[in-house]
């Protein structure tokens, strides 16, 4: 286990790290692809700025990458155009469910400047959900404004926040990832976000540390076993 997989770390209000306002771009012309291993729209959201330690990663280096993410994730089919102000408006709301989620994952309070923030935006009004022709199911209501996707990703977070599945935020705990999602394992102990990669990457790392530390007498235990056995 590396030592970012902490857990049940009781902080006090406002002491969580937070990430930096401002990171290194990516060139999405060579295909860059935005995360949704998250299991939540706010927290796949919060994963659009990435990264940690030696280098954060910015997937929303212009507006028209965040229209281009909320087809991504369906949130509209034909989202909204965002402005300069609107994205910066989006990156400020990203900040503030990243410090949340991350406070509730680590068992800190959040700072209450944060849960201040989620609730104005989540209090632009939304269009009523419109039943289907079948009137078996209902779309969502349409977001023609850049004001009300954001209060859609507001509004999932209080959700997520206030929600059941509260206690199962989590931090993914590849020392490389940032992402947070929601565990929905039976058990409850997921570890990482995603088996590929990050699943994969710590059984790994965890395989060739054992193997450093085994002795010739584990070796010579292995093979009496196995001699036992035919």
């Amino acid at each position: 286990m590396t030592e970012k997989a902490t857990t049940n770390r009781s902080l006090p209000v406002g002491s969580v790290p937070r990430r930096p306002r401002f990171a290194d771009p990516v060139d999405n012309a060579r295909g860059w692809r935005f995360i949704c291993r998250s299991g939540r729209l706010s927290l796949n959201f919060a994963a659009t700025l990435t990264g940690v330690g030696r280098r954060d990663t910015e997937r929303l280096t212009a507006s028209p990458l965040m229209s281009e993410w909320c087809r991504r994730v369906e949130l509209a089919a034909d989202p909204p155009d965002f402005s300069h102000p609107d994205l910066a408006a989006a990156r400020r709301l990203r900040e503030a469910i990243h410090a949340v989620a991350l406070a509730i994952a680590r068992d800190a309070l959040p700072a209450p400047t944060d849960v201040a923030s989620i609730n104005i935006f989540a209090a632009t009004p939304l269009g009523p959900p419109v039943l289907d022709p079948t009137a078996r199911t209902a779309r969502p209501p349409a977001l023609a404004t850049a004001h009300e996707v954001l209060s859609a990703i507001a509004r999932d977070a209080i959700e997520l926040f206030s929600g059941p599945t509260r206690d199962r935020v989590r931090e993914c705990e590849h020392e490389d990832c940032t992402v947070l999602f929601v565990d929905t394992s039976r058990s409850g102990n997921r570890r990482w976000c995603a088996m590929s990669p990050c699943g994969n990457k710590i059984n790994s790392h965890m395989y060739r540390a054992r193997q450093r530390t085994r002795s010739p007498a584990d070796d010579q235990a292995e093979h009496l076993n196995l001699d036992n056995r035919t």
